[in-house]
């Protein structure tokens, strides 16, 4: 998503986002690609701690309903927060104090070709 543009989404919890691999997906052209085993430089590809490929991007979440911001997503900054053991797995660069979004999965990384 680009700058500027703005999206509706409704969700039963906030955090159920990132569970959901077919919206929270990015186009990785995996036929192209060379996959790393721990996360690269950003905007690259890389084998996630759970074996699907995953998109190394630094989201920028925000959320503001009738000019207040969400609190939802205060929720899950605080829960995102702690560094996780799949964080330390995939080499994500640790920043005290940073928000750990979850990386994006890979569009169609699960469908394999013979």
């Amino acid at each position: 998503m680009k700058n500027g543009f703005k999206i509706d989404i409704w969700f039963d919890d906030f955090q159920e986002i990132f569970k959901d691999e077919e919206f929270y997906s990015v186009e990785c052209n995996l036929a192209y690609q060379c996959m790393s085993l721990t996360t690269p430089h950003p905007q690259q590809v890389y084998l996630g701690c759970d074996g699907v490929p995953k998109y190394r991007t630094d989201p920028i979440i925000t959320c503001v309903y009738n000019g207040v911001a969400c609190k939802e997503v205060a929720k899950a900054e605080s829960k995102f927060n702690t560094f996780s053991a799949c964080d330390d797995v995939e080499g994500l660069p640790y920043k005290k104090g940073m928000t750990m979004w979850p990386q994006p999965t890979c569009a169609n990384g699960t469908n394999y070709m013979k």
